[in-house]
């Protein structure tokens, strides 16, 4: 019997150990899922291992019985990355940018995500505001959009 009951004990332990980390804790009373992803930064690379980190998220918040509400709000010298041409993209940076590009495109296929461009980082960055691909919509000032969102209740997430 005592054998018995260390086998079952052990197994319990081994079992627990291998048990896949959650969000459980953290998600606990949430009844929605809003969240604006402030993108500043501009190596393609990184974006698209964001894009894909992203992507995942909105799935473990699907997952948990949440539907997602995502805006990825990009603003930064990465406007560049998002026209009809890719003019402005070095040559060497442009299979990382198509890739990033790709990645983006499946978000946005998704129920719920949108992308948003600044138009300030437009004009910094030498983009013409119809230069920006679709679906991607061009707001006036990134900023305000965070100030409205966060004041309905959106969380921001910084990507720099």
């Amino acid at each position: 019997m005592r054998t018995l009951i260390g086998f079952i004990l052990s197994l319990a332990l081994a079992t627990s150990a291998l048990a896949q980390p959650n969000n459980n804790k953290a998600l606990e009373g949430m009844t929605q899922a809003q969240v604006v992803w402030d993108i500043t930064n501009s190596n393609p690379g990184f974006l698209t291992v964001q894009m894909q980190v992203i992507k995942e998220t909105y799935q473990n918040l699907k997952d948990a019985g949440l539907e997602p509400e995502m805006i990825l709000a990009f603003h930064g010298q990465n406007v560049n990355f998002l026209t009809t041409g890719l003019e402005t993209v070095e040559l060497d940076q442009m299979v990382q940018v198509e890739t990033f590009n790709k990645h983006l495109n499946k978000l946005l296929q998704l129920d719920g995500v949108k992308a948003e461009v600044c138009s300030i980082a437009n004009r910094v960055f030498g983009v013409e505001n119809g230069d920006i691909r679709d679906p991607l919509i061009v707001v006036g000032n990134s900023y305000v959009s965070f100030i409205s969102l966060q004041h309905q209740g959106w969380g921001i997430i910084g990507i720099h």
